[in-house]
């Protein structure tokens, strides 16, 4: 049998022995205390943070705080996390994972706002010129 065989009921059968051997609730209950679920989250804000900072200083709203700051101290938090707090390497994994999203997501939440700034901006100017 190869990789490309696809069976859908072998799937489904071994989905459906899972969760005769567990309810949802304790697949539930199992991954919100799963320390990797938690390096991810904290990945996440480390990665986001120097992001947020540098988005922010273009709309000039923060000035107080430096974007190379933000990101040394990410750095900083990042190192040591990844020295001191993460025990195995599957933490190690996720929260390098999660470091790398929470940057590319923050990116895309700003890109976002600045597309619908845009376009109230040419509503407002067009409604003015009428």
């Amino acid at each position: 049998m190869s990789i490309f065989d696809f069976d859908a009921n072998m799937y489904m059968e071994g989905l459906q022995a899972l969760l005769t051997k567990q309810t949802l609730h304790d697949i539930v209950v199992d991954g919100l205390k799963s320390p990797m679920l938690y390096a991810m989250f904290w990945g996440y804000v480390v990665g986001g943070f120097p992001v947020f900072v540098l988005n922010v200083h273009k709309a000039n709203v923060l000035v107080h705080l430096p974007t190379s700051f933000a990101i040394v101290f990410s750095l900083a938090v990042f190192a040591f996390s990844w020295l001191f707090l993460l025990d195995s390497v599957g933490q190690q994994v996720f929260y390098v994972l999660g470091a790398s999203v929470g940057a590319f997501c923050t990116h895309l939440h700003f890109e976002i706002i600045e597309l619908i700034r845009g376009h109230v901006q040419a509503t407002s100017s067009k409604d003015k010129d009428d």
